[in-house]
């Protein structure tokens, strides 16, 4: 939590790519490629399977397919529910 900016460490400092991101906001270590991904079944249940693929992209500019593919080959079952709601995955599938 500290690496992404959520808390400040008790001491000594994060140094990332030789930047000191030490206390800095979250939002500028995202910008960064650094990112908290929580443990558990943090999805939007609303949105579709793709639509959260997408959401942890959100930032990047390029064009996302061959990485999405990548994602859909180790979980082909993804591929085949990408328009279905994430809420609707039974739970290893949301993990």
């Amino acid at each position: 939590r500290a690496i992404a900016g959520l808390v400040k460490p008790a001491s000594g400092s994060i140094v990332f790519e030789g930047d000191d991101i030490t206390g800095k906001d979250p939002t500028a270590i995202v910008t960064k490629g650094i990112t908290l991904v929580p443990e558990g079944r943090k999805i939007f249940p609303d949105l579709t399977v793709l639509e959260n693929l997408r959401i942890g992209a959100y930032l990047r500019n390029d064009d996302l397919t061959d990485d999405l593919n990548w994602v859909y080959d180790l979980f082909p079952r993804l591929k085949e529910r990408s328009w279905q709601a994430g809420g609707t995955l039974s739970g290893g599938e949301q993990q």
